[in-house]
């Protein structure tokens, strides 16, 4: 009986380790600790930065994840040298200060095998249900393929600021914002490390992201310069005719809208005039094209009056009435004969390039169609509340009768938001 029993207790645990073993969900945090990680203080904690990536969106979660496994493996790449200035040179060539590890690797095998290798390791010390995969795939495919929510992303290494110089052991950062804007990131010592913006921009030390980006090439072209506000001079020619003024007079982001991770949504407008036949950028007050765009600051908005889908006005904004501006000192027949392409979006400082599409643009040759789009930092391609393009004077009437005569105002609002937009004559 004694040696029945015996071989009963090895059953049962052979059958209890069988179990287990068959089990390959994996216990992790609950996403409800979301609100707690996403302090300052504990932001980078114990449970380090893999235990806090948690999001309530759990494509953005999945997204945060592929993007840790990418920066981890990163952090060895940039170990060897050659690979490091390899690296380094073609962030250095691109006009955004951006390359794509896929391309990266696609051009070197020896790069592509060290980057699997790395993913590997880092995919078995940090395993999550979402991510489970057989060992005998492509890492570096496998983990791009789950970078998507509704848009689809490309792996990519960015930098923020423009890069002099490059050396080994860079500082290596993701692209999660917590809630005072600091991003998670490891220091030349390997030491996870809370950055700022401020810390990042000022560094002498050379600061990488590594995060998704958006599928389409961008080039600078489309990218939008930021200004401290909107209003030029015009020409001399010009100075004594009417002039069309725009500006916002109202704004609100619905709740459940905002999309930043600060405990705010920081909202950018951004806009450009292009001519009719060749969607060329215009500069107010400039007779010749130039490959510019403009962005600004409109609001900084709380979680708490974004939960309220509180309504501000210029006069109760913190900014002077330029920083409400979008357009002024352009004469009435300039703007008539323009294209305006706009858009109302969430910036983050950390983020790579992400293009938003004028549904206007020319059919043009890639080349030529300079107005086809407009890339802003933001986290993710969705982070937009308005976008719309047309016609100038059909998307803002000028008041009839001249200067002096009553403005006009134009809204767009949609499930997210509202925007009042008003156009006089100066």
């Amino acid at each position: 009986m004694k040696m029945l029993s015996k071989i009963s207790v090895i059953i049962i645990a052979f059958t209890i380790l069988f179990a287990i073993a068959c089990n390959k969900d994996i216990q992790e945090p609950s996403v409800s600790r979301v609100s707690e990680s996403r302090d300052c203080a504990s932001f980078v904690s114990e449970e380090g930065i893999w235990g806090n990536l948690l999001d309530k969106n759990e494509s953005h979660q999945t997204i945060n994840r592929v993007n840790f496994h990418f920066a981890q493996a990163t952090r060895q790449v940039m170990q060897n040298e050659e690979f490091a200035k390899q690296i380094f040179t073609q962030i250095q060539s691109s006009d955004i200060e951006e390359v794509d590890i896929i391309e990266l690797c696609a051009k070197n095998s020896e790069l592509s095998e060290y980057y699997n290798e790395a993913l590997s390791s880092s995919l078995k010390l940090y395993p999550s249900n979402d991510l489970q995969t057989k060992e005998s795939v492509n890492f570096i495919d496998f983990l791009a393929s789950k970078l998507q929510d509704d848009e689809k992303y490309r792996p990519v290494i960015y930098s923020v600021k423009k890069i002099t110089s490059f050396g080994l052991s860079p500082i290596i950062a993701i692209p999660v914002g917590n809630a005072c804007g600091y991003v998670p990131a490891w220091n030349d010592k390997g030491e996870e490390v809370l950055l700022s913006e401020g810390e990042v921009m000022k560094s002498s030390n050379t600061v990488l992201f590594v995060g998704h980006g958006d599928k389409q090439a961008i080039t600078y072209d489309m990218v939008v310069n930021p200004i401290k506000n909107s209003s030029y001079a015009t020409e001399s020619s010009e100075r004594s005719m009417p002039n069309v003024d725009i500006r916002f007079v109202r704004w609100q982001i619905n709740n459940g809208f905002g999309f930043g991770n600060e405990n705010r949504s920081q909202v950018n407008c951004a806009w450009k005039l292009l001519s009719k036949d060749q969607g060329v950028s215009y500069i107010p007050g400039f007779s010749t094209p130039v490959l510019e765009s403009f962005a600004f600051l409109l609001a900084n908005i709380s979680d708490t009056d974004v939960s309220a889908s509180k309504m501000f006005t210029s006069i109760s904004s913190p900014f002077n009435a330029n920083a409400v501006t979008m357009i002024k000192g352009l004469s009435v027949s300039t703007f008539a004969d323009r294209e305006l392409f706009y858009v109302v979006y969430e910036e983050d400082w950390y983020a790579s390039y992400k293009t938003i599409s004028n549904d206007c643009a020319p059919t043009l040759q890639q080349s030529q169609q300079l107005g086809r789009a407009i890339g802003t930092r933001r986290n993710f391609a969705g982070d937009v509340y308005v976008k719309t393009c047309g016609n100038a004077t059909t998307l803002f009437p000028t008041p009839p009768g001249g200067i002096g005569s009553p403005s006009i105002n134009v809204i767009n609002s949609n499930n997210k938001c509202l925007f009042d937009i008003n156009s006089s004559i100066m």
